[in-house]
């Protein structure tokens, strides 16, 4: 997946492919996530990280806490650069 790089603290880059949202954290994890409100969690992500709000923050207040949206941490793989 094409992921676009943010500028935080915490959150690396953020892509968003056929219904599924992956965030790269800057220690290099990366998860995704799945649920029928991820293109509306995808939007508010890109939406804070142009108004230069936390991602962070973000994260843990909407998309975390969403009980309808499912979590997966994905294996490690060799480092990959986020497009610009």
């Amino acid at each position: 997946m094409n992921r676009k790089m943010v500028a935080s603290s915490n959150v690396r880059s953020i892509g968003f492919e056929d219904g599924v949202l992956e965030v790269e954290f800057i220690g290099g994890t990366v998860y995704q996530y799945v649920g029928p409100r991820v293109p509306a969690h995808y939007d508010g992500l890109m939406k804070a990280a142009a108004a230069g709000e936390s991602l962070g923050k973000y994260m843990s207040v909407h998309v975390r806490r969403d009980p309808e949206t499912l979590c997966t941490l994905l294996p490690a793989t060799p480092a990959e650069e986020p497009q610009q």
